[in-house]
């Protein structure tokens, strides 16, 4: 039987010591330890400064810093990632450009002894290449495998199209260098797998106003709602008043704007507003926007928790009143999705992937509407009756939500399949 190779490049270029995992590093890391029961599997990462794919042997669950996926490689040869010169790039972007790549190129040779003994070179024959990392790590994956000829198929996760939507403010450089990237993958895959039906529409847009290649085959596998411990114990000390929350929730698409409009609106109309917890990486411009006029009297009732540990961000979750995604667009919704699995509720904005990830669970709200979304923060206060009968009808559906083992078990009947299935429900 052909082999499964699973690539984790995305923890061998981000995790430089013992961070924590978010993001698509977490996607990474969870699917990884449920595949890793399976004996077909082996596990790879591409080294693009040397332009090779390593065998990697790593250590899941407890045994592992972070109960989840351990490389077991020293971070002091973590390697820096060399990104290519892309065609639109000014000149002086260029030179810039090629000034850090040779510099990345000298600081990785230097270190790359400390990490060696750790890596086996493998050549990719008949099989699949499974990867799960961001699409500026896969299309270098892609570039490499055709300009080698190698007969492994390629199956690329798409988690978002999120950057061709104009109607975003998004730099025009990033937006091109996205559809490069994209672009590359699209042609080089065997198959691409959209983690939403929302992510899936948006490719079938693209490809059918030209903006990307048509793929060989797709197929959608949803992400999971698994909020899984590490086995840490928590340490936070939770706030002494009955909070809401969100994660990762900032300015601009995701739309803490209208958090904050919410909590304002409480106070012009007499009612006491919950405290609202930012739990994720700090971001100075959420912290900005609460020093500005328009917000300053929300200050107050906002508390950043940064980078909590996997057990803190649990229990943040399990004793919030409710967290919130007012998102204008997402790929799935990690936050609506782990809160549900824990049973608390869910107040979403029902856009994109989210009414998929929220389902019939979900509280939704138009996220232009702090008006509305104050009335929910009253409700969930002061309702008690409806307040419990929500909260259990969550904790009661658990059962029916995605686990990690679900999304690893779909992936590899997916990578299966890939050599024999061909889907082109696309404009020629």
């Amino acid at each position: 039987m052909s082999p499964i190779y699973y690539d984790l490049t995305e923890l061998y270029l981000r995790s430089r010591g013992k961070i924590k995992y978010y993001g698509i590093a977490r996607v990474v890391a969870e699917i990884a330890f449920e595949i890793s029961r399976n004996p077909e599997v082996q596990f790879v990462v591409f080294d693009i400064g040397r332009r090779q794919f390593f065998k990697v042997n790593p250590v899941f669950g407890q045994a592992g810093f972070n109960g989840l996926v351990d490389l077991g490689l020293p971070s002091r040869g973590m390697p820096f990632r060399m990104p290519e010169p892309k065609s639109h790039h000014s000149p002086v972007r260029s030179i810039l450009q090629n000034a850090a790549v040779k510099a990345a190129k000298l600081v990785n040779t230097a270190i790359f002894p400390d990490i060696e003994r750790y890596l086996q070179p493998v050549t990719l024959g008949e099989g699949v290449l499974l990867s799960a990392a961001r699409p500026k790590f896969i299309a270098d994956m892609a570039s490499f495998l055709n300009e080698t000829g190698s007969p492994v198929r390629l199956n690329a996760v798409i988690y978002d199209l999120i950057p061709l939507h104009e109607d975003l403010q998004i730099p025009d450089g990033f937006r091109q260098s996205f559809i490069d990237d994209n672009a590359q993958i699209l042609r080089t895959a065997r198959q691409v797998i959209s983690i939403s039906q929302f992510t899936d529409q948006d490719l079938c847009i693209a490809v059918e106003a030209g903006r990307l290649p048509v793929p060989f085959s797709h197929v959608v596998v949803p992400l999971g709602h698994e909020c899984r411990s590490d086995g840490e114990t928590a340490d936070i000390e939770l706030p002494a008043s009955p909070y809401f929350m969100g994660v990762g929730i900032t300015m601009g698409r995701k739309n803490l704007d209208v958090v904050l409009n919410a909590i304002l609106k409480m106070l012009d109309t007499g009612i006491q507003p919950p405290l609202f917890v930012i739990a994720g990486i700090d971001r100075v411009r959420s912290r900005q926007a609460l020093r500005q006029s328009a917000f300053a009297r929300a200050d107050p009732f906002v508390q950043f928790v940064n980078a909590p540990s996997q057990a803190n961000l649990i229990k943040l979750y399990e004793n919030a009143l409710g967290t919130v995604m007012a998102s204008r667009l997402e790929g799935w919704g990690l936050p609506l999705a782990e809160s549900l699995w824990l049973g608390t509720p869910g107040i979403s904005a029902p856009n994109s992937s989210l009414t998929e990830v929220g389902r019939d669970l979900a509280v939704y709200f138009n996220p232009d509407d702090p008006d509305e979304l104050a009335s929910i923060f009253d409700r969930f206060m002061n309702n008690k009756d409806y307040y419990n009968a929500l909260r259990a009808r969550v904790r009661a559906s658990k059962p029916l939500l995605r686990s990690w083992a679900d999304v690893a078990d779909d992936l590899l009947s997916a990578a299966k399949s890939s050599g024999a299935t061909v889907s082109r429900p696309f404009a020629a």
